[in-house]
């Protein structure tokens, strides 16, 4: 049985990214807890994450904004804990790795150089899009 029935998953986006559903367990599955979320490639889990799927506050801000700012804007702790979060879960085979951060490239504009670490980067775009 797939892992998708045996945590009896909801969609929660078809095609969170090109060719990847999102998806959230329901009950508990050997490697995809209840609550949590999966990135979808095919049929079972590419991989597994936490959450929540929160947007960074402080998005479209350039780093002097950031640097200015007297405190950091509600929800960017919690951003941040979930960003790395999900970074543990992204050690994955390196054919898997490339085609989904090929596909945020390629597909989605994803820029390493300015955009920063991808996990980062994912949890804002996920956020926002689904």
């Amino acid at each position: 049985m797939c892992m998708q029935c045996l945590a009896e998953s909801t969609l929660i986006k078809k095609d969170a990214l090109p060719g990847y559903n999102l998806a959230r367990a329901t009950v508990d599955a050997d490697g995809w807890p209840a609550g949590y979320y999966a990135l979808i490639e095919s049929n079972d889990p590419v991989f597994v994450f936490a959450g929540p799927l929160i947007a960074d506050p402080t998005a479209g801000m350039t780093d002097e904004a950031i640097d200015a700012l007297e405190d950091m804007p509600a929800g960017y702790d919690a951003f941040m804990k979930a960003a790395e979060e999900m970074g543990t879960h992204l050690k994955l085979d390196a054919l898997v790795a490339y085609r989904l951060v090929r596909t945020c490239v390629d597909e989605l504009g994803y820029a390493p150089e300015t955009d920063g670490a991808f996990h980062f980067w994912l949890l804002q775009y996920l956020a926002v899009t689904a």
